[in-house]
């Protein structure tokens, strides 16, 4: 890990931030087709929600990335509740 580190420290900063940015989108990608697996099946609808951010340098100098359920995405609202849960709760027939 050292000699990474020394690798990248001595490319110019833009090279640098470039790779460090690939790189996380690469690992986000890891993570959101792993959560795309197991969200239910039912309509698939729900795991076309879940995607990943773009990657933001954080002003301590981090670099992160999201990983998250589009609520604007049709069934998005849903990972809610299959993450969360719901309150029992009675359903009255109309």
């Amino acid at each position: 890990l050292k000699e990474i580190n020394d690798l990248l420290s001595a490319l110019p900063k833009n090279v640098r931030n470039g790779a460090n940015k690939a790189g996380m989108t690469a690992a986000a990608a890891v993570i959101r087709d792993e959560a795309r697996l197991r969200a239910p099946k039912r309509t698939g609808k729900l795991a076309k929600a879940i995607v990943s951010g773009r990657p933001r340098i954080n002003q301590d100098g981090t670099i992160s990335v999201r990983v998250y359920v589009d609520e604007k995405k049709p069934h998005g609202f849903l990972g809610l509740f299959h993450e969360y849960g719901v309150a029992p709760h009675m359903i009255a027939a109309g």
